[in-house]
C-alpha cells in the first residue's frame, strides 16, 4: 500500500470500525486477513485502533469465531458484542455507533465486497476535504462493480437514484455501508430503521442536519463467502416508506411548515492529513484527482 507522502502529515486520531455479521462464520478469517494489517497501518498514520464486531443474533459459530481470530490484534481494543436476537443491519450499526471511541467512526461490511485496503484512502479523503462523512460510491463515474448480480444492482442503483432527487444532497450512492463518519456524525440518533434502510436514512438525515457529505469513488464486488442476509421484498418496501417520509418531509420544509432539524456540534477539521494516493489500477486515477480537488462540487444541496 502506498506511504504517505509526508509521515510528519499524519493526524492524531483515534479509529474506530464497525462491523456487523450475522452468521458469517465463512468470512470472518478471509476479512481477519485482510482487516488486520490495514487496521494496523491506520494506527501507525493516525493513532488508537478500535474494532466493534456486532454479531447480530447469529446461529452458527460466528462469535465464538470471533474471539478466536481477532485476539491476534496485537495492540487494537476489540469490542465484541453480541445480540441475542438478530435485530438487522440498522440495528447493529446502532449498536456499533453506541459502542465506538474513535474520534472517526468507519463501517464496512463482514464480507469485503468493498475493499478494506481502501479504508485508509476513505479516512483521507475525509480529512482532507473537511467533510463530516465520507462514502464509498461504486456508482460514482470514477467507481466500478464487479460480478453483483443485475437484480440486486438494479434495486440499489434505483435507490439511489430516487434518493438523489427528493434527498437535500445529490448523491450517486446512498446504499453503501463502506463510509467513515466523524464522530459527532456516528449517531444512532439520525435513523430510525432496523434493516438495510437504516444505511440510506442515515445519509438523508444527516444531509438534512447540515453534514457536508463527500463521496469516494470505489469497488464493489461480490459475496465470496455466506449467503446475503437482505430480504428483498421487505427492503423494497422500507425504502419506499422512507422515500414517501423524505418527500413529505422536504414539501414541508419548502413549504415553509417545519424547521430544518439542527446537526450535531461540528469541530473544525484537522490541518491536514496523509497525502495518500490511491494505487492507480484499471483506469482507476489517484484520490488527489477525483472530487477531492474540487471539494464545493461534492457538497451539493438542493437549498
Amino acid at each position: 500500500m502506498t506511504e504517505p507522502a509526508n509521515k510528519e502529515m499524519t493526524s492524531d486520531l483515534s479509529v474506530s470500525f464497525v462491523v456487523p455479521m450475522y452468521n458469517e462464520e465463512e468470512s470472518i478469517l478471509p476479512l481477519l486477513e485482510r482487516l488486520i494489517p490495514v487496521m494496523r497501518e491506520i494506527e501507525s498514520l493516525h493513532g488508537d485502533v478500535q474494532l466493534v464486531t456486532v454479531d447480530d443474533g447469529s446461529t452458527d459459530k460466528t462469535s465464538q469465531l470471533i474471539e478466536d481470530f481477532f485476539s491476534e490484534m496485537g495492540s487494537a481494543d476489540l469490542d465484541a458484542i453480541q445480540h441475542l436476537r438478530n435485530q438487522g443491519i440498522g440495528g447493529a450499526m446502532r449498536t456499533g455507533f453506541e459502542a465506538s471511541t474513535g474520534d472517526i467512526v468507519c463501517t464496512l461490511d463482514c464480507d469485503c465486497t468493498y475493499s478494506p485496503e481502501e479504508l485508509p484512502f476513505l479516512i483521507d479523503l475525509l480529512l482532507r476535504s473537511g467533510a463530516d462523512i465520507a462514502t464509498g460510491s461504486p456508482y460514482h463515474p470514477d467507481g466500478k462493480v464487479e460480478n453483483v448480480k443485475a437484480w440486486r444492482l438494479a434495486l440499489s442503483k434505483s435507490a439511489s437514484k430516487m434518493y438523489s432527487w427528493i434527498a437535500p444532497a445529490r448523491l450517486h450512492c446512498y446504499t453503501s455501508f463502506f463510509r467513515a463518519y466523524r464522530r459527532e456524525w456516528a449517531n444512532p440518533d439520525l435513523f430510525q430503521s432496523n434493516g438495510f434502510t437504516a444505511v440510506a436514512e442515515v445519509l438523508v438525515e444527516s444531509a438534512r442536519r447540515g453534514a457536508r457529505i463527500i463521496e469516494f469513488p470505489t469497488s464493489r464486488g461480490t459475496r465470496t463467502f455466506g449467503e446475503s442476509k437482505m430480504r428483498i421484498a421487505k427492503t423494497t418496501l422500507d425504502h419506499a416508506g422512507l422515500m414517501v417520509r423524505t418527500v413529505i418531509d422536504e414539501a414541508k420544509r419548502s413549504a415553509g411548515n417545519a424547521d430544518r432539524p439542527e446537526g450535531p456540534p461540528v469541530e473544525e477539521p484537522e490541518e491536514s492529513s496523509p497525502e495518500l494516493l490511491r494505487p492507480i489500477q484499471d483506469g482507476w486515477t489517484p484520490v488527489g484527482q477525483t472530487p477531492a480537488d474540487s471539494v464545493d462540487e461534492e457538497f451539493p444541496s438542493k437549498d
